[in-house]
């Protein structure tokens, strides 16, 4: 941390790693001015509050699972960091605005429509089909860097439709 000279933010990945942050590590790590947050990526929301209550208010966390932002968002964290925000943004900025503005049905509803959409994602693997999907809306992102796989030409004709199905093309 001291080395970089920016703020350092704990990515808590239990399903890459096979270790999730706990709160007497994320205390330490805190109090010793290591890390100044965490990018929670995990739907173990009871870890989270305990890690949040052992750290205060002052430890800076962001929601991970892009499927959960608005759950995330009742336990007090600050916002979202996730990979199809960038295929979505309306709707994630929309899930966003409408829980600062109490809109709660409304945010309810953006997420259901996001959700839709990674479900359709998760059958090709995400971060291909994030890709893929931006391609579709014009921007040419490249393909994943290995390990993760490309999608192939039958992939995406097949994504597409089913991102049809779900009106992702519709809401951007």
């Amino acid at each position: 941390a001291e080395a970089a000279g920016n703020p350092v933010f704990f990515y808590n990945l239990p399903a890459s790693t096979n270790f999730s942050l706990n709160a007497d590590l994320a205390s330490t790590l805190f109090q010793q001015n290591i890390i100044q947050g965490v990018k929670y990526t995990s739907s173990d929301m009871l870890n989270l509050r305990i890690i949040m209550d052992a750290c205060g208010q002052k430890l800076k966390v962001f929601s991970g699972p892009d499927e959960m932002l608005l759950p995330f968002l009742t336990m007090d964290v600050l916002g979202g960091i996730g990979a199809t925000f960038n295929c979505m943004p309306e709707i994630f900025v929309g899930i966003y605005q409408s829980w600062k503005n109490g809109e709660i049905e409304k945010a309810k509803q953006l997420q259901v429509k996001a959700n839709r959409v990674i479900s359709a994602f998760i059958k090709y693997g995400v971060i291909g089909a994030v890709k893929a999907s931006m391609g579709f809306l014009g921007i040419d992102c490249g393909d994943p860097r290995g390990p993760l796989p490309s999608l192939s030409d039958e992939q995406k004709e097949n994504l597409k439709n089913d991102l049809r199905e779900v009106g992702f093309f519709d809401a951007n």
